[in-house]
């Protein structure tokens, strides 16, 4: 039930059918938005929005938008 998932380096983010955001991997530097600095080994709810529309991850960030 996943829409699109893009990778970081060391870490993926995910957007579910139902729109919701979740994220998994390295996250030392606050990379997969838990508001923690965890790793995390399987996939994680970012916040509880359901309109997320794209993610993109890079070195040490992520971007997400909602649709409008």
């Amino acid at each position: 039930d996943w829409s699109l998932a893009e990778a970081g380096d060391n870490f993926c983010l995910a957007i579910k059918t139902d729109g919701t955001l979740w994220s998994w991997g390295e996250g030392g530097l606050g990379q997969t938005g838990q508001d923690q600095n965890n790793d995390r080994s399987s996939p994680v709810q970012v916040g509880s929005l359901t309109a997320w529309a794209l993610v993109s991850g890079g070195n040490t960030h992520s971007v997400a938008t909602i649709d409008s």
